[in-house]
């Protein structure tokens, strides 16, 4: 197993609302194979526990199939980085006129 074979395996799964799969949007992450175990984490911007199970079992199947049926894997989530608004980024900036 390598992690080539994991990822062209992975090229196989969609996100949902997504065209692209989830290794070329970006959503695989930290992926790590020692002997029979591989491990990798999918980041979303979303909470759904049915659209993280579907992506989990879709990951866990794709890799099944298409590398090694015997396979262990552990798939974590993690939530994607919101972007800050202009707000947020107006309220960090330094008062002006007040010296440090």
């Amino acid at each position: 197993m390598t992690k080539e074979k994991v990822l062209v395996a992975l090229k196989k799964v969609h996100y949902a609302g997504n065209e692209k799969d989830i290794v070329t949007a970006g959503i695989v992450q930290d992926l790590s194979i020692e002997k029979y175990y591989i491990s990798f984490s999918l980041i979303v911007d979303t909470n759904d526990a049915d659209i993280r199970l579907k992506l989990k079992s879709e990951s866990i199947k794709a890799i099944k199939e298409n590398v090694n049926k015997d396979a262990i894997i552990k798939v974590a989530f993690q939530n994607k980085p919101v972007a800050e608004t202009a707000y947020e980024q107006e309220q960090k900036a330094p008062l002006s006129g007040v010296k440090k």
